[in-house]
């Protein structure tokens, strides 16, 4: 009971994608109705991560972001789940792994392929102990590729003709991102200006 109390936000955030990997291993023909949401999930789960900084230095003492900024790592890892949920639907529509592996070359799988690539280490090191054994500054610059993943998410949306959705998901979020970054300007200049 303990294992389940310490694990509870791993387990919610990704028993869904487990069970959408099972129904495509009982029913490979669910690949068609689960590829778009494993796909927007994974991309949801992404910009909910991505956002939570941002949205901490604009609104500092927001109680909920600091509630919710606790379990990223969980997030991050649940971004993932549902990557690979949605590969394998991918996968599945192909004729055989020789037409899968020939689509890998595709202009709209490239950029997804080399996003989910980008998540593996993230999702490995995003632990305790891997953090303290890297050292937090390695983890830390290694973690901001995700921000390489965020940019190749949207080549892949536009490629795959996912216009309004790549739209819809990602420029809130670029907002968020340049709001973040003109305030850093901004309180630099200031303490700049202080210490002349």
């Amino acid at each position: 009971m303990v294992w389940f109390k310490k694990n509870v936000s791993w387990i919610v955030l990704n028993f869904p994608a487990l069970v959408m990997f099972g129904a495509l291993c009982i029913n490979p023909s669910l690949w068609e109705p689960l590829t778009p949401y494993t796909g927007y999930i994974s991309l949801a789960l992404l910009v909910t991560v991505l956002a939570l900084n941002p949205l901490q230095s604009l609104i500092p003492t927001s109680i909920l972001i600091k509630k919710i900024n606790r379990y990223r790592r969980q997030v991050g890892v649940a971004v993932l789940s549902y990557a690979f949920v949605h590969v394998l639907c991918f996968y599945l529509k192909r004729d055989g792994l020789m037409d899968f592996l020939q689509y890998f070359l595709h202009p709209a799988i490239i950029p997804g392929l080399l996003a989910l690539i980008i998540f593996i280490p993230l999702a490995i090191t995003s632990n305790n102990s891997l953090v303290k054994k890297m050292g937090f500054m390695k983890w830390k610059k290694l973690h901001k590729f995700a921000y390489l993943a965020e940019w190749l998410l949207v080549l892949h949306l536009f490629f795959v003709g996912s216009f309004l959705y790549a739209g819809l998901i990602f420029t809130p979020l670029m907002v968020l991102q340049y709001l973040r970054r003109r305030k850093r300007k901004h309180q630099l200049c200031n303490s700049l200006a202080q210490g002349v």
